[in-house]
């Protein structure tokens, strides 16, 4: 895919988080499932640690869906490529999920630290 110079500078910016902002179909989720791939490539990028948000639960499916693909095809290009494989299988379990799920696990997971009710 041809990016825009904007869209090249989110999909290769490193050392710090990245806010893409744009109208419905201007490509957000490839930049960002592009982002994460090859981001994902490198060693240093483990996939059980990384953490997407996204505003609807069919936006979190279909950039993990996304990235599956991605993913796969990457392999189909590198079959040898052990790293590439651990990262699709740590795939399954990635925080890919709204904000709201992302903070509902975090309490669930804290509660004791934050000092509320394992019920709340």
């Amino acid at each position: 895919m041809g990016w825009t110079p904007q869209q090249e500078a989110a999909i290769n910016a490193r050392g710090a988080s990245v806010v893409v902002s744009a109208a419905a179909g201007s490509g957000k989720t490839s930049v960002l499932v592009e982002r994460l791939t090859v981001m994902l490539s490198e060693p240093e990028f483990p996939a059980e640690k990384m953490v997407v948000v996204t505003f609807t639960n069919d936006a979190a499916g279909e950039v993990r869906a996304r990235l599956n693909r991605a993913l796969a095809n990457r392999i189909a290009q590198e079959p040898e490529n052990d790293w590439l494989r651990r990262q699709m299988t740590m795939l399954q379990s990635a925080n890919i999920s709204t904000i709201h799920s992302y903070c509902i696990r975090l309490l669930r997971e804290q509660f004791a630290q934050l000092d509320i009710s394992a019920n709340f």
